[in-house]
């Protein structure tokens, strides 16, 4: 597979690449192109996160708590009336649980290069970032998601290159590759199409494009209801 640095300077060209396309083609404005190059560099990194290695792992948790809690302080400010003591000791929170509470979860429930390098956690990364930043421009809003989705995919890619170089490479890539859709764990699968069902659900219903669902009522219960409801000449 591709050494760390190889999948930074790769997610960091195709980063590159994104931004520049969408100022050039005028989608958003210089601040939001530039945070959109740099959301793909960042997540062409993540599916690292699974490792065992040392270093480079320490590295993206600390990264990715710091993320973490600027996106809080983000949110913070525009949903919240709190002090802002308040809005530092959440932003701190969120990155001790992030830096070494998220890095013990995924050693204990995750194996290297199972199903969180796959192409439904690439849509997982991409949805959770279009739930957590929440800009007053949406077009904005998207453009991050797809960058975070195109910068984890870019890591996805470049592992499937490296591995079609190798013996058997093409075999090895039809049985479990990187731009796999199922892995080996019935769990793990179960796991990860549920969570990107249920975000892509979140977005869904934030885009108004479902309708919130509604506690289901037999039929023979809303047909006998009136007891609920006296008539207006039984309550004088």
């Amino acid at each position: 597979m591709a050494a760390f640095h190889q999948h930074v300077a790769f997610s960091a060209f195709t980063g590159a690449a994104y931004g520049a396309t969408l100022y050039s083609t005028g989608c958003v404005e210089l601040p939001a192109a530039v945070l959109a190059g740099a959301a793909c560099t960042f997540a062409g990194m993540l599916p690292d996160l699974d490792s065992d290695s040392g270093k480079p792992v320490r590295e993206l948790f600390n990264l990715l708590g710091t993320v973490g809690a600027l996106l809080a302080l983000h949110r913070w400010r525009r949903h919240s009336g709190l002090p802002p003591e308040t809005g530092l000791l959440l932003a701190a929170a969120v990155y001790l649980v992030l830096r070494y509470g998220a890095a013990t979860v995924f050693r204990w429930l995750t194996m290297h290069r199972g199903m969180f390098h796959s192409l439904p956690a690439a849509g997982i990364a991409g949805a959770v970032a279009f739930l957590l930043y929440d800009p007053l421009n949406a077009t904005a809003r998207w453009s991050l998601a797809v960058a975070v989705s195109l910068g984890y995919l870019s890591h996805l890619v470049l592992d499937a290159i490296w591995q079609l170089r190798s013996v058997d490479g093409f075999r090895a890539l039809l049985h479990g590759g990187p731009l796999k859709l199922f892995g080996a764990s019935r769990l793990a699968i179960a796991a990860c199409w549920a969570l990107l069902v249920f975000l892509a659900y979140c977005i869904a219903l934030e885009q108004n494009w479902l309708a919130p669902l509604e506690p289901y009522t037999p039929r023979w219960l809303s047909a006998h209801d009136s007891w609920r409801h006296p008539l207006p000449e039984l309550t004088r």
